[in-house]
């Protein structure tokens, strides 16, 4: 969150931002990663109760999920492609499924 004017952002998109500009995306206020501080805890609180689709939604998921949820439902998703599956040859190897 930008100190003066508030605005608030992901860190991803922020920093991503901050590698092209020192300004605030919104006002364009000179602010910079130093300047930055956590976004308040019940905007935290907020943000972790939205329903957002399943990140393998392109490879068949239909979960709307909890943000807050996301990570654990990524790791057991069956479509994730990156889950590892058992060789069905019987060895017993574990193998990503992609």
């Amino acid at each position: 969150q930008a100190p003066h004017c508030e605005h608030a952002f992901c860190n991803a998109c922020i920093t991503q931002w901050f590698s092209q500009q020192q300004t605030c995306p919104v006002d364009r206020s000179v602010v910079t990663v130093a300047h930055l501080r956590p976004v308040p805890r019940i905007m935290r609180n907020m943000l972790s109760k939205l329903q957002i689709t399943c990140d393998n939604a392109v490879f068949g998921c239909t979960a709307v999920v909890r943000l807050d949820n996301l990570m654990s439902h990524l790791n057991d998703c069956e479509h994730n492609p990156k889950r590892p599956v058992t060789c069905e040859q019987g060895c017993g190897l574990e193998m990503p499924k992609d």
